[in-house]
């Protein structure tokens, strides 16, 4: 019965592309410079691809390479709903969100900033010395201009059998992966040929999800 969903899917599409399109020609809606590089960690599908152990990775590769990192994200499923400045202290996923939380735990010397305004939050932090803002979950974020753009595909199913949502799981289409600049293929058996043959002159690199710890419920 999910095809009963394809007109939604089809208008889902095409409202996808128009936005895009307006940002990139710059009717009505523009994409704003950071004050310092952005590199985004993105998908074009709902779901969990790997994103947030991408982010948390990333950004300790550059602070142990002299930079200085700052992690803008959303904050989904957080009841604060002003503008949150974490270093150090891990606040609780109820408070700021899962994926913040974890990024804390992970990372307590790397400022993260959650808000929706993300182009506002990377005003507010500023340039700073060898500054790099990492927008999480970042690929649909127009609003803020980006200098490296990393996409993480799932390796069972990388374009959602090309059905947008509700349908499938995609929220932007094929046409985005033109503007990758680095596409990441996550989970067992990844078709790299597959992938390339369908994005072709893009720079493809495969993950694996592999199992870290296991905690009890009461920690």
């Amino acid at each position: 019965m999910r095809w009963f969903f394809a007109p939604i899917s089809a208008l889902f599409a095409v409202v996808s592309f128009i936005r895009w399109k307006l940002y990139r020609l710059g009717i009505f809606l523009h994409s704003k410079k950071a004050p310092a590089p952005v590199i985004s960690v993105g998908n074009i599908a709902l779901g969990g691809t790997g994103k947030t152990p991408c982010v948390i990775w990333l950004a300790k590769k550059l602070k142990d390479s002299g930079y200085d990192p700052v992690i803008l994200t959303r904050g989904y499923g957080g009841k604060i709903k002003k503008r949150l400045f974490i270093l150090g202290d891990s606040p609780g996923a109820a408070l700021a969100g899962d994926e913040p939380a974890l990024m804390s735990r992970a990372n307590p010397d790397i400022l993260i900033i959650v808000d929706r305004n993300r182009r506002g939050a990377a005003n507010e932090a500023g340039a700073g010395q060898c500054r790099v803002f990492i927008l999480d979950d970042g690929f649909q974020h127009l609003k803020l201009e980006r200098d490296f753009d990393l996409v993480l595909l799932p390796a069972s199913d990388p374009f959602s059998k090309n059905h947008f949502f509700p349908w499938g799981r995609l929220r932007d289409g094929k046409w985005r992966l033109r503007e990758a600049d680095a596409i990441v293929l996550v989970g067992e058996y990844p078709d790299t040929a597959f992938v390339e043959s369908q994005v072709p002159g893009k720079n493809i690199f495969t993950a694996r999800r592999v199992p870290v710890g296991l905690k009890t419920l009461d920690g």
